[in-house]
């Protein structure tokens, strides 16, 4: 979805900062992002796993692959009413991400 989007940055060699902002998907229109993630990922080989802060039974695991970010979900993963955080997305930059300060 073109609304949806994550922010990612390398903090070294086993952990990832994420941000996730997601759309609404809604009778195949969009809106501005009503759902959102954060939190640590632990790199594991070529995968990467991502529980977002404050959950304990949601689990996201990020693969990259031919230029693309593979997302999948396992467990219970309510980010909002109509956000579906599983897909492929698509780098648009190489800059160090602005994350929104907790």
């Amino acid at each position: 979805m073109p609304a949806s989007e994550f922010k990612i940055w390398a903090l070294d060699r086993q952990r990832l900062q994420i941000e996730f902002f997601g759309a609404c998907e809604n009778k195949g229109s969009t809106s501005p992002p009503c759902g959102a993630a954060r939190g640590i990922a632990l790199i594991n080989g070529d995968i990467e796993i991502f529980k977002p802060d404050g959950v304990d039974d949601r689990r996201i695991t990020l693969t990259f692959a031919h230029g693309e970010l593979i997302v999948t979900k396992a467990g219970r993963c309510d980010l909002g009413k109509y956000v579906n955080i599983d897909g492929s997305y698509k780098r648009v930059s190489t800059r160090k991400p602005i994350f929104i300060d907790r």
